[in-house]
């Protein structure tokens, strides 16, 4: 089990993890739907072929290695809520952007560093690497600097890697809020608390043949934001007067981002529906 109580730096855990991974981020049912509604006034202008390379690309993310083993860890109290159907996963467009979106010559550049590698390449190159070759199997949910009032959720299978938005962390929800169907519950909540950020945390189970414990802990550690930088993240958390948008876009121009936006579920329920921003890589 890996454990840290600081914050991923978004950008250094993408490249540990962008070319030895096909990596999956869910979108919302929503966000496919406008998509699907883009594709299809796009096919009546478009020629047929662009469907075809669409169909190519969902068939590269197919893995022949099986599961052999599975680790099923869910959080307390939000495993009902916490489920995310691996029907539904789907890489969103490098061509999207958002207020905080790199631009297009910046966008080149990643595109350009973090090429978009086959499936046998990544294969190749996670069965090279001395400390990856023997992970089967890992799971759990992540904390990256940019995105600090959603957990991530982390699920990988032999090469298939996927990341996505999970459920706000307890500590920024009203404890009214909290599921407490009894005080046993909200005590082993609060039990995953720990100084100023509350229950924020990486916790993620490995697991494999001969797996290295700390080589694998060494590299994680890597991708967590050192001192100078930790420090630079807590100014902008403690700047009063910023809306949580305003908070995520500062800290998104601070850090280097490369995955896909979450959304906030305390934004749905409030009914503000913004997103949570992200650069893209890929």
């Amino acid at each position: 089990m890996y454990r840290a109580r600081r914050p991923f730096s978004p950008g250094r855990l993408y490249e540990l993890v962008h070319d030895k991974f096909v990596i999956l981020e869910p979108q919302d049912e929503d966000e496919e739907d406008e998509e699907q509604e883009e594709e299809s006034e796009n096919d009546a202008e478009d020629s047929q072929d662009e469907d075809d390379t669409a169909q190519d690309r969902l068939g590269e993310l197919e893995s022949d290695e099986n599961e052999s083993r599975m680790v099923l860890r869910d959080r307390t109290a939000q495993s009902d809520s916490a489920a995310h159907s691996s029907d539904s996963s789907s890489q969103k467009s490098a061509s999207e952007t958002d207020a905080t979106s790199v631009g297009s010559d910046e966008q080149e550049a990643l595109d350009t560093k973090y090429p978009d590698l086959d499936l046998p390449t990544r294969l190749a190159n996670k069965k090279a690497h001395p400390v990856f070759k023997p992970l089967l199997r890992s799971k759990g949910f992540i904390w990256l600097a940019t995105r600090p009032y959603v957990s991530g959720d982390w699920s990988q299978a032999g090469a298939m890697l996927t990341v996505s938005g999970g459920l706000n962390w307890f500590a920024v929800v009203p404890e009214e809020q909290w599921p407490s169907p009894s005080q046993d519950v909200t005590d082993l909540i609060k039990k995953d608390f720990e100084g100023e950020w509350g229950d924020r945390r990486q916790e993620i189970v490995f697991i494999g043949e001969g797996i290295d414990v700390k080589a694998i802990t060494e590299l994680f550690d890597g991708c967590l934001l050192n001192d100078g930088e930790m420090k630079k993240w807590e100014r902008i958390m403690k700047r009063k007067n910023l809306t949580s948008e305003q908070r995520e876009d500062l800290l998104c121009r601070n850090f280097d981002d490369g995955w896909e936006e979450w959304n906030n579920p305390l934004d749905e329920e409030e009914g503000d529906g913004h997103d949570h921003a992200g650069h893209h890589h890929h």
